[in-house]
């Protein structure tokens, strides 16, 4: 029988460690437009992603196909347009029912005035150590250990959106950060390869920190 000892350790690490920075971070501290804080974030967000594939490759064992790292199929790439499609038009919905506040001018135009490089590496980084911890790990060893793999989604879905706090706060905008990580969830528990999953979540990233900021400081 496979020993879960180095599973459980890593799967408290990946979805734990969020909820760590809350012991000397106020919630909804965080300022993206901040450089120095962003540089801090992708630090620690491969860090924790190094690590992970070291628990996975050298302490449980297996391959990384164990967590959706797998060439994408010809549908993966269908999947992934139509829940793009899907999850950015669900949060137009969401946002406009719930009356929630865009990101407004003035955030954009500090955004804008990151280096290009930054917020393409943000991007990146969000896409790929995420859903390395939020989805393709928790998904498949929280399947592993709880027989059920719409359990172990839920689990990972609610520990993905609680991990923004720290970043939002406990504010209605956390909102739509739980609708994008439905979307992701549907997505890796529909196709399950990691790949897709990354470049969907940063492509939704780079609209707001990419095509948003364009378009206000281009006007």
């Amino acid at each position: 029988m496979r020993d879960r000892t180095p599973t459980i350790i890593a799967l408290l690490f990946a979805l734990g460690w969020p909820f760590l920075t809350m012991l000397w971070k106020r919630p909804g501290s965080e300022d993206i437009g901040n450089m120095r804080q962003d540089l801090h974030v992708l630090l620690m967000e491969w860090a924790v992603t190094l690590a992970l594939i070291a628990v996975v490759i050298f302490w449980e064992r297996r391959p990384l196909s164990s967590v959706g790292l797998v060439r994408p199929a010809p549908r993966d790439y269908l999947a992934a347009f139509t829940i793009f499609v899907f999850t950015m038009l669900a949060t137009g919905i969401v946002s406009s029912a719930a009356h929630l506040k865009p990101m407004g001018p003035d955030m954009l135009r500090r955004i804008a005035a990151l280096p290009l490089w930054l917020r393409i590496a943000l991007c990146v980084t969000a896409g790929f150590c995420e859903e390395i911890a939020f989805r393709a790990f928790a998904i498949e060893r929280l399947r592993e250990l709880s027989g059920s793999l719409a359990l172990g989604a839920i689990a990972s879905w609610l520990l993905f959106g609680f991990a923004h706090i720290p970043r939002y706060g406990l504010e209605p905008r956390l909102i739509i950060v739980f609708v994008l990580g439905g979307g992701l969830t549907i997505l890796y528990t529909w196709r399950r390869n990691l790949l897709i999953n990354a470049a969907v979540h940063a492509l939704i990233d780079g609209v707001s920190l990419i095509l948003l900021p364009y378009l206000v400081v281009r006007h």
